[in-house]
């Protein structure tokens, strides 16, 4: 699989696993999905509709990443890439399919639940494998045991995931993304209640951005006044001072900057687990953020990036939150 197709699944981060009877209810969820924040979509071929679904979700023309699940055999991945899918997925190793897929440059994601799979898939070339049925197989200790012998393979859990443990897989530096079904259950689909699937969704992508409040940054005029208002913080409110070169920190709540920075009145900087997957998606709701300003980790993640306008006299910037 190529980084661009990997990185759009990691900034994603939760790729709803769908089961449609009627390939016209396809288009429908899947604008319901993208209102919701999610552009990828895994159709399984758990139905005879998969493959005229997965083609009609093609040629509407939306920006959907589209994975054709549960694929058996290679006359399937046939299919599925005929109809117009981006990925192929598969619930256990499946050396035909996926040494026709290899063949054909053709993206394929095999299960795995054991050593000997992940062995194979090693061997195979594959650097990103599902982990599947994920609870089941032993949950977070499991997908941790397997990765120890195997630390450059990445996965992408499914089957058990749900709203209350997806966070915890996506914690693991070695999961790009989760698959679930919650967000999209099959009786609200087949009755066509597509906003109350977009409200499932939008609760989950609010849980998965985990947007919070991180502190408040004042503009000082210069290290003195920055030290009379640490000051002031740490008496009146008992917030410990705590200083580094650029500015003091009251606990955890106020940063002020020893010289004025961005912002007129300061800043406002808003935590996430994942800085690179809140980006993209506050950009596809119009935000536009300021390159210049970002901050990497050693390891090249955004640690912090600045929003092009200011609100209200403040600027504001993304954090990430370990």
């Amino acid at each position: 699989m190529n980084k661009e197709l990997k990185s759009r699944l990691q900034t994603a981060g939760l790729i709803p696993v769908v089961k449609i009877d009627e390939a016209g209810h396809a288009v429908p969820l899947a604008k319901a999905l993208l209102q919701a924040g999610l552009d990828c979509i895994e159709i399984t071929f758990r139905t005879d509709a998969a493959a005229e679904a997965i083609e009609a979700v093609r040629k509407s023309g939306l920006d959907v990443l589209i994975l054709a699940g549960t694929v058996l055999d290679v006359e399937q991945a046939e299919r599925a890439r005929k109809a117009g899918a981006d990925v192929i997925v598969s619930p256990g190793y499946n050396a035909s399919v996926v040494r026709w897929c290899l063949e054909q440059n053709m993206p394929v994601v095999p299960g795995i639940q054991s050593a000997s799979e992940l062995t194979a898939a090693v061997n195979a070339g594959l650097g990103f494998v599902k982990f599947f049925p994920a609870q089941a197989a032993g949950g977070i200790p499991m997908l941790k045991a397997l990765s120890g012998p195997f630390p450059t393979m990445q996965f992408m859990p499914t089957g058990g995931i749900s709203e209350d443990n997806f966070q915890d897989y996506l914690k693991l530096p070695q999961v790009i993304c989760a698959g679930g079904s919650w967000m999209v259950p099959s009786s609200l689909i087949q009755e066509g209640r597509f906003d109350e699937i977009q409200a499932i969704a939008q609760s989950a992508v609010t849980k998965l951005l985990d947007l919070k409040l991180a502190h408040i940054g004042i503009n000082a005029a210069d290290e003195g006044e920055a030290h009379q208002i640490a000051q002031f913080f740490e008496t009146v409110f008992g917030f410990e001072a705590r200083e580094n070169p650029s500015s003091i920190f009251s606990d955890t709540y106020v940063e002020i900057l020893k010289s004025p920075y961005l912002g007129e009145k300061g800043h406002i900087a808003i935590s996430t687990p994942n800085v690179e997957r809140a980006m993209t998606y506050l950009e596809k709701r119009g935000v536009a953020f300021n390159q210049e300003s970002i901050v990497r980790r050693p390891n090249g993640l955004i640690q912090a990036v600045y929003f092009q306008k200011e609100t209200g006299g403040f600027a504001i910037h993304l954090v990430r939150k370990d």
